[in-house]
């Protein structure tokens, strides 16, 4: 079954080129995906990350690769549909609340990335607006505050301030 699951891995970057090789072989593409997944199942995974955005391996930069290539949602959507018994969790593009509640309508959760990152607090108030479900969380200022002792400490190892720093930088976005 491995050598099976890691050529079906193979999909991946066939459905990458799809668009450049017409509808016959994006239709043999996404069933091969689609086999891919079944037969990764088959080995025992039961939830798939999935990105809803090719990446273009020669001619883009990784920054123009998150933003140029189209989002294929419908692509994760119906690797869903035909494993329901399946978690997918869709990545890409989902950078707020009323995003990730549209998400959760058609898969099973959302992976933040980058919007997590330039805003961490995205997620301290994610719990209640999607769920409707009040979550204990700290004020903003209430983080920093508890980041000090952890700063200090790490400052102590060696570590420069700026590698602590840059993760809380978008702390106070949208404040």
């Amino acid at each position: 079954v491995l050598e099976q699951v890691r050529h079906a891995f193979f999909a991946v970057a066939f459905v990458a080129r799809a668009d450049e090789i017409g509808d016959v072989h994006r239709h043999r593409a996404r069933r091969r995906l689609h086999c891919g997944g079944g037969i990764a199942a088959s080995a025992g995974a039961t939830a798939f990350l999935v990105h809803a955005r090719n990446a273009i391996l020669k001619g883009l930069s990784p920054k123009e690769n998150r933003e140029v290539p189209p989002l294929k949602y419908e692509q994760v959507y119906a690797l869903k549909r035909d494993f329901p018994e399946l978690t997918i969790v869709i990545n890409g593009g989902v950078t707020n609340h009323e995003a990730i509640a549209a998400q959760l309508e058609r898969v099973d959760g959302v992976m933040l990335g980058r919007a997590a990152y330039h805003n961490p607090y995205l997620i301290a108030e994610a719990e209640e607006y999607v769920f409707g479900e009040a979550a204990p969380q700290r004020t903003r200022a209430e983080i920093v505050e508890a980041l000090v002792p952890y700063a200090e400490a790490q400052l102590a190892r060696g570590v420069a301030m700026r590698a602590i720093a840059r993760h809380v930088l978008g702390l106070y976005h949208g404040a």
